[in-house]
């Protein structure tokens, strides 16, 4: 268990998913970016994500309890996912090729 002043009291455990759960929203991001995008378009999902993000890190600022972290970090594992995917596709379609 590692001690922070002033934070919270984690064990090994729930340090662990603390680290994994931006991997696993991560996993669940490409495929909810793909719909996404197909109903607001890439420029939409691309606001989407940032205002998610912005959410996320919300969260693990006010977080009070583990679970706020959790909720936090899943949050920014899943817009890290949707924006490895739609960033891309955006770049690909609205860059001349001569530019790219």
């Amino acid at each position: 268990m590692i001690y922070c002043e002033g934070g919270l009291d984690m064990d090994d455990e729930e340090e662990s998913w603390v680290g994994s759960l931006v991997a696993i929203g991560a996993l669940f991001g490409g495929p909810l970016a793909g719909n996404v995008m197909g109903l607001i378009g890439r420029r939409g999902t691309m606001i989407a994500s940032c205002l998610m993000f912005a959410a996320s890190f919300l969260f693990l600022v006010v977080a009070d309890n583990i679970w706020t972290i959790y909720v936090g970090r899943l949050a920014t594992g899943l817009c890290a996912g949707m924006s490895s995917l739609v960033c891309p596709v955006y770049v690909s379609e609205t860059a001349s090729p001569k530019i790219r």
